[in-house]
């Protein structure tokens, strides 16, 4: 799905940084509401079908 949204290398880094990020404290609630709203902005900068965020 990465490529779908024509996400690169960097934002492969980040997805990548986020799952070591949350399984290093997985029961760390403040970590996850983080990375859940960082992985929001991520998505948002690239939809799945562009047409329909017009």
């Amino acid at each position: 799905a990465l490529t779908t949204r024509a996400m690169g290398e960097e934002e492969m880094r980040r997805v990548g940084d986020w799952i070591a990020e949350i399984l290093e404290a997985p029961g760390d609630e403040d970590r996850i509401t983080r990375v859940r709203e960082e992985v929001r902005e991520l998505c948002a900068a690239f939809p799945l079908y562009e047409e329909l965020a017009s």
